[in-house]
């Protein structure tokens, strides 16, 4: 953007001007010093207002920048968290089959325990039936 420059004032324009309306030349001259003046601090005003306005331009490039940075690496983390919850599922996939796998372990290890149990039952009853036949023989 380039640099502002007052508007031309043109100082004799302005005293005809004021000639013509009845104004002396002490008059013009004044009223000429006093517009001019408070044109050449508006236009002063202006210029401070446009290096401000300038500067937080500035600002908001260098905040936008940032937040874009921020908005990428956001998405990264997204990513490596998207990547982890299907890591997860994975392993929770594993742990279902193992889980079914132990189950089906435990199932055949209680259903060989419990023959094993009725083996021995049918020990100790055939055992006791022998005690009983030998006593009763010694019996009689």
């Amino acid at each position: 953007m380039g640099a502002m420059s007052a508007p031309a004032f043109d100082t004799l324009k302005a005293a005809k001007q004021l000639g013509a309306a009845g104004f002396d030349d002490a008059q013009a001259e004044a009223v000429i010093a006093t517009v001019a003046g408070s044109a050449s601090q508006d236009v002063g005003a202006l210029k401070a207002d446009v290096g401000v306005l300038k500067a937080d331009v500035e600002t908001l490039r260098v905040d936008v920048q940032a937040l874009k940075l921020d908005v990428r690496a956001v998405k990264a983390d997204v990513e490596l968290l998207k990547a982890d919850v299907r890591g997860l599922q994975v392993d929770v996939q594993a742990i279902k089959a193992d889980l079914q796998a132990l189950k089906l372990h435990v199932a055949e290890k209680f259903e060989a325990l419990y023959k094993h149990l009725w083996f021995m039952g049918a020990g100790v009853v055939a055992a006791n039936a022998g005690v009983v036949t030998v006593l009763i023989t010694l019996l009689t």
